[in-house]
């Protein structure tokens, strides 16, 4: 419930270079996805 000194010095770093690729290939192909049940015939 309480934040330890331990769960302080373990921030997630989103502009790691491992991280943001990870979230980048998970966020574009959500976007594809919901780019497709818009405007099907739309390319990017």
């Amino acid at each position: 419930m309480f934040a330890s000194s331990r769960d302080v010095d373990q921030i997630y770093d989103f502009d790691s270079e491992e991280n943001a690729g990870k979230w980048k290939c998970l966020l574009l192909s959500a976007l594809a996805k919901v780019q497709f049940q818009v405007h099907p015939s739309l390319t990017a």
